[in-house]
């Protein structure tokens, strides 16, 4: 397990999701393009940082049951062969992002 901190790990999802760290970490939902950039952020966060779902809610600024739905929610959308080699692509830039702080 890489170990990143949180400020690092919430500018490497803004990068790769193409939104600014303001509009993914709002306190409220945002537009829906936002929120479901919000919700592969959670995503990716539990699966490539291998951070608790407790932990991401804490990055992100919402509840533990939040950011299981969004896992749920993305898991879904990964039925989607284009949706799933999309997140694959995610999964590899964010474990090289964060392979390149840790060695810095």
């Amino acid at each position: 397990m890489m170990t990143i901190q949180p400020t690092e790990l919430r500018r490497h999802l803004a990068r790769l999701l193409l939104v600014s760290e303001e509009e993914l970490f709002a306190r409220g939902r945002g537009q829906q393009e936002t929120a479901a950039k919000r919700a592969l952020a959670m995503y990716l966060a539990v699966i490539t940082a291998d951070i608790s779902q407790a932990k991401a809610g804490i990055v992100f600024g919402r509840d533990r049951t939040t950011v299981g739905h969004a896992l749920r929610r993305v898991e879904d959308l990964r039925d989607d062969p284009a949706f799933d080699a999309k997140c694959d692509r995610l999964e590899r830039d964010l474990r090289r992002a964060m392979k390149t702080q840790v060695t810095q």
